[in-house]
């Protein structure tokens, strides 16, 4: 398994940036069904009070699957997941589907089409493979690993990504 450094500096940076997420999200608090005034009037939860309430359960429940995700895979492949993670924060995500399956994404977004929304997902198998690609091209690397598993050219080229894709042994198209 390839191990991604990550300067000191920039792990703080996201840390601290997590940090002050989940101050500012702790800070929002949750609306009670409904409050007794001092006249002895009781006032009802608002329907946006509702909605802030939903979303932030459904915030916190997105979180536990994720972090029990975090917890089924090998230590090497978890380093490298929340490295790249941190490198390429607009690159990779991770995505909650209906019946509660992690999906890690490598966001695709008009790379392979024009003024599209896409991603490719990574297997936990495809960590190392899409670590070492990184490590050596960049981003370019991932959207070889990608034009490779689709058999498909990205929209762009350019050297470094025309290395990876020569490096991953072409495309057949």
């Amino acid at each position: 398994m390839t191990t991604l450094t990550v300067p000191n500096s920039t792990l703080m940076d996201l840390a601290l940036d997590g940090l002050l997420y989940q101050c500012a999200h702790d800070d929002l608090g949750i609306y009670c069904q409904s409050v007794t005034l001092r006249d002895g009037t009781v006032k009802e939860r608002t329907e946006w009070q509702n909605g802030w309430n939903a979303a932030g359960s459904a915030m916190l429940d997105k979180v536990i699957e994720f972090e029990a995700f975090f917890k089924t895979l090998e230590p090497t492949t978890k380093d490298a997941l929340v490295a790249l993670m941190l490198l390429e924060q607009e690159a990779i995500s991770l995505h909650l589907t209906d019946d509660s399956t992690v999906k890690i994404l490598a966001n695709m977004n008009d790379t392979f089409y024009y003024a599209t929304a896409d991603n490719e997902c990574i297997d936990p198998q495809e960590i190392s493979t899409v670590v070492d690609l990184y490590q050596r091209y960049g981003f370019d690397g991932i959207v070889a690993w990608a034009a490779k598993k689709r058999n498909q050219k990205p929209i762009y080229e350019n050297e470094k990504l025309n290395q990876a894709i020569t490096f991953l042994g072409g495309l057949t198209t």
